[in-house]
């Protein structure tokens, strides 16, 4: 798995609320956030800054696989 897509998974959990309502948030649908959480594909930028926003954290943690840079 990429670091994104655990960084995709760590940032979900940072939501609250259903799947489908983390889908409503975000403006995509369930298989595109499907496709992220499994590494098939990764956010657009827009989505990925959308993503950060509502987790509140920073894009750069998300690729990261939702670790700080400086822990590598």
């Amino acid at each position: 798995m990429s670091d994104t897509a655990t960084g995709v998974i760590a940032a979900l959990a940072l939501i609250k609320g259903t799947k489908l309502e983390k889908c409503k948030r975000l403006q995509v649908n369930p298989t595109t956030l499907d496709r992220w959480r499994n590494g098939v594909g990764e956010p657009t930028e827009a989505n990925l800054a959308r993503l950060a926003r509502l987790a509140g954290v920073d894009q750069e943690w998300i690729r990261a696989g939702g670790r700080d840079i400086a822990e590598d």
